[in-house]
């Protein structure tokens, strides 16, 4: 009967081992479960976070190219006005010598009228004369 007891003991121990084990076990896989949702969520966490300054770079590559092309459309623009203005002055300045051009030439003219008309009243006053 002692070795009976003995094996019901051991029986018992050995039972209470198993249960204990399953425990042990069940806790584990849940931990391990739980540290696998934890992996997936900092992975996924990471891959948003790798995004979102993917797409912060985009924007500020896409402000500075446009600032870029801003610049210098505002500078084509200034260049386009400073040779609007030369050119204006350039104009300016050839309507201005070709108005004086036209005035000596109408001077000039005036004077070749003024004198073919005294030649030609002189001419005319010796035909008179002559008559």
């Amino acid at each position: 009967e002692i070795l009976k007891g003995r094996d019901e003991m051991y029986k018992t121990l050995f039972n209470g081992a198993n249960n204990k084990n399953q425990q042990l076990e069940t806790k584990l896989t849940k931990i391990a479960e739980t540290q696998d949702q934890i992996m997936n969520l900092a992975q996924k966490q990471r891959q948003r976070s790798q995004m979102n300054h993917a797409a912060k770079d985009e924007l500020i590559q896409t402000l500075f190219t446009k600032l870029d092309e801003e610049r210098s459309n505002e500078a084509k623009v200034e260049e386009n006005f400073l040779h609007l203005i030369s050119s204006s002055r350039d104009g300016i300045k050839e309507l201005v010598e070709n108005a004086q051009l036209l005035h000596s030439i109408s001077t000039e003219n005036a004077g070749e009228a003024e004198v073919k008309s005294e030649t030609k009243a002189e001419k005319d006053a010796e035909v008179k004369s002559e008559t």
